[in-house]
């Protein structure tokens, strides 16, 4: 995997307003979207209550929890989606979809969070 090439426009498509995302490719044109797995957090600005930055907070305790320090979401070779290559992965996703307040695209990653074995500790 590489760093993609046409990096804004897939981010604009697929990362939205995650600002810590990279778009990788592969010899086979095929695209992931990497994203970092660290405990997130909204800062809190008087000016701008309804803000859609984020803060990646690494610390050990979050590190200690989870099984990955990043995920790879294959992107669907018609460009439409992301695919999320585990339950963790599509939580992330969606936590990290609503702190964006792209509430639609998280309504759309609700439906893949389901499973029928017990959660882990992750």
């Amino acid at each position: 995997l590489y760093v993609a090439e046409d990096q804004a426009t897939m981010l604009l498509k697929h990362g939205g307003r995650i600002p810590h995302a990279i778009v990788l490719n592969n010899s086979r044109s095929e695209y992931f979207l990497m994203i970092p797995n660290y405990g997130i957090s909204r800062p809190k600005v008087k000016q701008c209550p309804f803000s859609t930055e984020l803060v990646l907070e690494r610390g050990e305790e979050w590190a200690k929890q989870v099984k990955t320090r990043y995920y790879v979401y294959p992107i669907h070779l018609s460009q439409s989606f992301i695919v999320a290559p585990s339950l963790s992965a599509s939580f992330y996703m969606l936590v990290l979809r609503l702190m964006a307040r792209e509430y639609e695209a998280a309504a759309k990653i609700l439906s893949t969070c389901s499973t029928d074995t017990s959660f882990t500790d992750e």
